[in-house]
């Protein structure tokens, strides 16, 4: 019997499936370079995923450079 105390006030099941399905929705049909790029776009608010993303830019700034070296 739930009472008013025992409502749940953030459903963090249902939060993540819509966040999920926005996801999708604006991803879906991205080639790879694509999704590359969507996913180097996003701000990230998560301290780690920030990390992270800077990180992969770092990484990515530095695999252009060697492959625009190679081709010259």
């Amino acid at each position: 019997m739930a009472t008013s105390e025992n409502t749940k006030r953030f459903d963090c099941v249902r939060f993540m499936r819509e966040a999920r399905e926005q996801i999708s929705r604006e991803i879906s049909g991205l080639d790879h370079d694509q999704l590359v790029h969507w996913f180097a776009s996003q701000e990230y608010t998560d301290p780690a995923l920030a990390r992270l993303a800077r990180k992969f830019r770092e990484d990515q700034a530095v695999a252009d450079a060697t492959l625009c070296r190679k081709r010259n």
